[in-house]
């Protein structure tokens, strides 16, 4: 598991690469693509303060909030197209459906859905919209799966205060 993990992470740090390299300048030394992955995916899994990974990862704090939004915004226009792929015909379904029933013994199952609510501070204007039913500000992320925990479809925005059946409704 490891190696693949490792193999893994050197082929998301080889396809960003191209796009959040920074040139070193006279004034300061770039930090390396690989650390900027490293820090991105530490920040995702984990959910630390920007100011905690800075001790990690001995880089200012200030400096990891403009790294996280950018890598995690190429790693998702790297991937996008071959990972998030929503079946398109009614056999691409079944198959999704036959994965439930042989895995998980669920027949007629065509994908797990679920939703998390991400917490923020308030949008300025934002008002009362992102305060959601668990009382902190929020924006919900809801995903469907497949039987082997691949994402058919992402969907990351809805204000915190709508409801789970609004969210699945704008979808």
């Amino acid at each position: 598991m490891e190696i693949f993990l490792r193999g893994l992470f050197s082929e998301i740090v080889e396809r960003v690469t191209p796009y959040i390299e920074k040139k070193v300048t006279f004034w300061r030394k770039s930090i390396e693509p690989g650390l900027r992955v490293a820090i991105t995916l530490c920040f995702l899994a984990v959910g630390d303060s920007y100011k905690s990974l800075q001790y990690s990862f001995q880089v200012a704090h200030n400096t990891i909030s403009c790294i996280v939004p950018e890598t995690c915004r190429t790693i998702i226009a790297a991937y996008r197209d071959e990972e998030l792929q929503m079946p398109q015909t009614p056999e691409a379904w079944q198959e999704v459906a036959q994965g439930f029933e042989e895995w998980w013994n669920f027949p007629h199952v065509t994908g797990g859905i679920d939703g998390k609510h991400i917490s923020l501070r308030n949008p300025p204007r934002g008002g009362t919209h992102y305060f959601n039913y668990k009382k902190f500000y929020s924006m919900v992320l809801l995903a469907i799966a497949d039987a082997s925990y691949k994402f058919l479809y992402v969907n990351v925005g809805a204000i915190g205060s709508e409801s789970d059946g609004g969210v699945f409704a704008q979808t």
